[in-house]
């Protein structure tokens, strides 16, 4: 049986992204088996501070925990090939993704290159500044929820970001629906 997972950000009470979450839910099953409102109603949400939800679902069931979320360091990033890795819905199983990031050496992180072109981290976006504006890979194995919020609104733009031209670029961030823009910026000579 085929599990995906959901990691949903819930910031002092309040659940973000929900309808970019509960769309996603519905492509990875084909249907719209799970009522995400629904589930999250039986879920105690914190009143305070950011927390991160994590529920795990396939078409038969479901489980939903709850815990604080910590940022984490990320201050160098390492380029790895990942030819072979396809991810484009956000699966349990996550060997390929691990296996890549074993292959991170020193480095906090690895961003995955597949035909030249950079994609993504093990679990987040990326987000590129040139100096006047954020951009996001045009190629990247999982289009995630923020992803499609800040392009949606216009805060980021599609680039093809390649080994040849992303050193064009000043800095990183990762992205995802609980760091939104707020993790750390990378400077783009911490990849290595």
């Amino acid at each position: 049986m085929c599990r995906y997972i959901e990691s949903i950000r819930v910031a002092d009470g309040t659940v973000h992204l929900a309808g970019l979450h509960q769309q996603r839910i519905n492509d990875a099953l084909g249907t719209r088996k799970w009522n995400l409102e629904a589930m999250l109603a039986s879920t105690r949400l914190p009143s305070q501070g950011v927390h991160k939800i994590r529920l795990v679902y396939s078409s038969d069931d479901y489980a939903i925990e709850c815990r604080p979320y910590v940022v984490k360091t990320v201050s160098s990033l390492k380029l790895v090939e990942g030819a072979d890795i396809a991810y484009a819905k956000k699966f349990e199983d996550r060997a390929k993704l691990e296996a890549l990031f074993a292959n991170r050496g020193t480095a906090d992180d690895v961003i995955i290159v597949k035909d030249g072109r950079l994609t993504d981290a093990t679990y987040a976006n990326l987000a590129f500044w040139d100096g006047t504006r954020w951009h996001t890979p045009a190629t990247c194995l999982l289009n995630g929820v923020m992803r499609q919020y800040l392009l949606q609104l216009g805060v980021l733009s599609l680039a093809e970001i390649t080994l040849e031209n992303y050193r064009t670029f000043k800095k990183v961030k990762l992205i995802n629906a609980l760091l939104a823009m707020e993790g750390p910026a990378v400077d783009i000579q911490a990849i290595h």
